[in-house]
Protein backbone atom coordinates (compact mmCIF):
# COMPACT_ATOMS: atom_id res chain seq x y z
CA UNK A 1 0.00 0.00 0.00
CA UNK A 2 1.30 3.41 -1.01
CA UNK A 3 0.74 6.67 0.67
CA UNK A 4 1.08 9.09 -2.50
CA UNK A 5 -0.11 12.64 -2.05
CA UNK A 6 -0.20 15.13 -4.44
CA UNK A 7 0.39 18.37 -2.75
CA UNK A 8 0.02 21.03 -5.31
CA UNK A 9 1.85 24.12 -4.03
CA UNK A 10 0.86 26.66 -7.09
CA UNK A 11 -0.24 29.80 -6.61
CA UNK A 12 -3.79 29.65 -7.38
CA UNK A 13 -5.43 33.15 -8.32
CA UNK A 14 -9.01 33.95 -6.53
CA UNK A 15 -10.81 35.10 -9.30
CA UNK A 16 -12.75 38.29 -8.12
CA UNK A 17 -16.80 38.31 -8.12
CA UNK A 18 -17.22 42.08 -8.10
CA UNK A 19 -14.32 43.35 -10.80
CA UNK A 20 -16.74 40.79 -12.89
CA UNK A 21 -20.42 42.90 -12.05
CA UNK A 22 -18.27 46.22 -11.87
CA UNK A 23 -20.87 47.72 -13.86
CA UNK A 24 -24.00 46.44 -13.19
CA UNK A 25 -23.01 46.66 -9.74
CA UNK A 26 -22.03 50.62 -10.49
CA UNK A 27 -25.93 51.09 -12.04
CA UNK A 28 -27.31 49.38 -9.40
CA UNK A 29 -25.71 51.62 -6.91
CA UNK A 30 -26.10 54.77 -8.54
CA UNK A 31 -30.02 53.42 -8.67
CA UNK A 32 -30.59 52.72 -5.53
CA UNK A 33 -28.85 55.38 -3.96
CA UNK A 34 -30.89 58.00 -5.77
CA UNK A 35 -34.59 56.33 -5.08
CA UNK A 36 -32.95 55.58 -1.19
CA UNK A 37 -32.53 59.68 -1.24
CA UNK A 38 -35.94 60.00 -2.79
CA UNK A 39 -37.89 58.02 -0.35
CA UNK A 40 -36.02 59.92 2.75
CA UNK A 41 -37.21 63.11 0.96
CA UNK A 42 -40.71 61.31 0.83
CA UNK A 43 -40.57 60.09 4.33
CA UNK A 44 -39.17 63.32 5.95
CA UNK A 45 -42.04 65.21 3.50
CA UNK A 46 -44.50 63.25 4.75
CA UNK A 47 -43.41 64.02 8.41
CA UNK A 48 -42.99 67.89 8.20
CA UNK A 49 -45.73 68.67 5.63
CA UNK A 50 -48.78 65.55 6.05
CA UNK A 51 -49.53 65.57 2.75
CA UNK A 52 -50.46 61.90 2.96
CA UNK A 53 -53.67 62.74 3.70
CA UNK A 54 -54.03 63.09 -0.17
CA UNK A 55 -53.20 59.79 -0.56
CA UNK A 56 -55.10 56.18 -0.25
CA UNK A 57 -54.08 54.72 2.57
CA UNK A 58 -52.90 51.55 0.20
CA UNK A 59 -50.81 54.20 -1.72
CA UNK A 60 -49.29 54.83 0.88
CA UNK A 61 -48.37 51.77 1.95
CA UNK A 62 -46.80 50.35 -0.80
CA UNK A 63 -45.29 53.28 -1.29
CA UNK A 64 -43.35 53.13 2.15
CA UNK A 65 -43.05 49.38 1.58
CA UNK A 66 -41.09 50.34 -1.73
CA UNK A 67 -38.99 52.91 -0.05
CA UNK A 68 -38.05 50.87 2.95
CA UNK A 69 -37.13 47.76 0.50
CA UNK A 70 -34.71 50.10 -1.92
CA UNK A 71 -33.06 51.59 1.09
CA UNK A 72 -32.58 48.03 3.06
CA UNK A 73 -31.45 46.41 -0.78
CA UNK A 74 -28.99 50.23 -1.00
CA UNK A 75 -27.07 49.29 2.49
CA UNK A 76 -26.98 45.56 1.61
CA UNK A 77 -24.96 46.68 -2.07
CA UNK A 78 -22.63 49.02 0.23
CA UNK A 79 -21.67 45.95 2.54
CA UNK A 80 -20.81 43.95 0.04
CA UNK A 81 -18.36 46.80 -1.83
CA UNK A 82 -16.93 47.06 1.53
CA UNK A 83 -16.66 43.56 2.32
CA UNK A 84 -15.73 42.67 -1.47
CA UNK A 85 -17.62 39.72 -1.29
CA UNK A 86 -20.94 38.30 -2.84
CA UNK A 87 -22.31 36.97 0.16
CA UNK A 88 -22.58 38.19 3.58
CA UNK A 89 -24.49 38.03 6.94
CA UNK A 90 -26.16 41.48 5.90
CA UNK A 91 -27.05 40.66 2.41
CA UNK A 92 -29.09 37.33 4.05
CA UNK A 93 -30.45 39.83 6.93
CA UNK A 94 -31.89 42.83 4.44
CA UNK A 95 -33.23 39.76 2.06
CA UNK A 96 -35.15 38.49 4.94
CA UNK A 97 -36.48 42.01 5.96
CA UNK A 98 -37.61 42.32 2.79
CA UNK A 99 -39.46 39.12 2.36
CA UNK A 100 -40.84 40.25 6.02
CA UNK A 101 -42.37 43.09 5.07
CA UNK A 102 -43.46 41.15 1.97
CA UNK A 103 -45.48 38.76 4.10
CA UNK A 104 -46.75 41.40 6.36
CA UNK A 105 -47.57 43.36 4.03
CA UNK A 106 -49.96 40.43 2.31
CA UNK A 107 -52.33 40.98 4.93
CA UNK A 108 -52.13 44.18 6.26
CA UNK A 109 -52.58 45.68 3.15
CA UNK A 110 -55.81 44.28 2.07
CA UNK A 111 -57.12 45.70 5.09
CA UNK A 112 -56.49 49.18 3.94
CA UNK A 113 -58.85 51.98 2.08
CA UNK A 114 -58.28 51.78 -1.50
CA UNK A 115 -56.98 48.42 -2.09
CA UNK A 116 -56.75 47.22 -5.03
CA UNK A 117 -55.19 43.28 -6.39
CA UNK A 118 -55.87 41.06 -9.22
CA UNK A 119 -54.36 38.03 -7.05
CA UNK A 120 -56.52 37.67 -4.07
CA UNK A 121 -56.44 34.57 -1.55
CA UNK A 122 -59.15 33.48 0.60
CA UNK A 123 -61.63 36.55 -0.92
CA UNK A 124 -65.44 37.06 -0.21
CA UNK A 125 -67.03 39.45 -1.78
CA UNK A 126 -65.56 42.72 -0.69
CA UNK A 127 -63.44 40.74 1.92
CA UNK A 128 -59.84 39.47 1.00
CA UNK A 129 -57.83 37.80 3.88
CA UNK A 130 -54.49 37.69 1.89
CA UNK A 131 -53.16 39.31 -0.99
CA UNK A 132 -51.52 36.60 -3.54
CA UNK A 133 -49.13 39.52 -5.25
CA UNK A 134 -47.12 40.38 -1.82
CA UNK A 135 -47.38 36.86 -0.18
CA UNK A 136 -45.62 35.09 -3.74
CA UNK A 137 -43.20 37.34 -3.92
CA UNK A 138 -42.53 37.85 -0.03
CA UNK A 139 -42.39 33.08 0.12
CA UNK A 140 -39.93 33.43 -3.19
CA UNK A 141 -37.62 36.14 -1.21
CA UNK A 142 -37.66 34.10 2.25
CA UNK A 143 -36.41 31.22 -0.18
CA UNK A 144 -33.85 33.07 -1.80
CA UNK A 145 -32.47 34.50 1.41
CA UNK A 146 -32.04 30.81 2.97
CA UNK A 147 -30.19 29.83 -0.42
CA UNK A 148 -28.08 32.84 0.01
CA UNK A 149 -27.27 32.09 3.69
CA UNK A 150 -26.31 29.06 2.30
CA UNK A 151 -23.88 30.16 0.44
CA UNK A 152 -22.59 32.44 3.24
CA UNK A 153 -21.70 29.23 5.23
CA UNK A 154 -19.83 27.80 2.67
CA UNK A 155 -17.96 30.92 1.09
CA UNK A 156 -16.96 31.16 5.12
CA UNK A 157 -16.31 27.43 5.21
CA UNK A 158 -13.74 27.57 2.51
CA UNK A 159 -12.14 30.31 3.47
CA UNK A 160 -11.78 29.02 6.81
CA UNK A 161 -10.24 26.43 5.33
CA UNK A 162 -7.65 27.96 3.10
Amino acid sequence: MTNDFLVDTSKHTKKDFLKRIRIPLSIALLLTGVDSLSGLYFISDIIFTGWWADLSPYHFGTMCLHYLSVICIFISLIKMICDAKPFSHSLTFCIRIIAVFLLISSVLFPRLSGFDTNFEIFSYGGFTLIDGNFLVRGVLLFIFSIILHEGFSMQKDIEETL
